[in-house]
């Protein structure tokens, strides 16, 4: 078998860097931006899409749909636009792919639940730049949530329909 070099952990290093270097310079240069979302979308089109669990799509909707009920009494609809919606929509596949489905894969740490806190570190830390605002580390909490989901259902729909439900419930209801 072929070995994908996206399956290197010094490619999802660099990745990382990239991702950390555009989150940190948008700040300065909106224009930086952009790229954040090219660098998380990268893996999507370099990286085999099997690990991403698509043979799981069923249990992965089913799964996704039955944790996510927990926010429907509080989400309130009418407050997120339909520009919202569509980053919403966007942003968390994207992110799901990039640090459940792809680095979950790359970084080569054996324990399932080690690798889940590191990659939701991570994760937070991410936000954490992106907002320029400490408070965005609680986003660790989800973020180990999504990754079980990730890990018990066996597809990446599972924690992208979660990532989208805990999006829609912060945003109409903390902002």
């Amino acid at each position: 078998m072929k070995k994908n070099l996206l399956t290197e952990p010094y490619i999802a290093i660099f990745l990382l860097f990239l991702l950390f270097l555009f989150l940190f310079l948008s700040h300065f240069f909106p224009f930086f931006s952009n790229f954040v979302i090219i660098v998380l979308s990268l893996p999507l089109f370099l990286y085999p899409l099997s690990p991403l669990g698509f043979k799981y799509i069923k249990k992965g909707f089913l799964i996704g749909f039955i944790s996510s009920l927990i926010y429907l009494p509080f989400i309130k609809f009418e407050k997120v636009s339909y520009i919202e919606n569509i980053n919403i929509f966007i942003f968390s596949i994207f992110e799901e792919i990039f640090f459940r489905g792809y680095l979950f894969f790359a970084l080569k740490i054996k324990n399932v639940h080690i690798k889940n806190l590191f990659i939701s570190f991570i994760f937070s830390l991410a936000h954490v730049i992106l907002y320029g605002d400490l408070t965005k580390i609680t986003v660790f909490f989800p973020s180990l949530i999504f990754g079980y989901l990730y890990i018990y259902s066996g597809s990446i729909i599972a924690p992208i329909i979660f990532h989208i439900f805990s999006n829609l419930f912060y945003i109409s209801n903390f902002r």
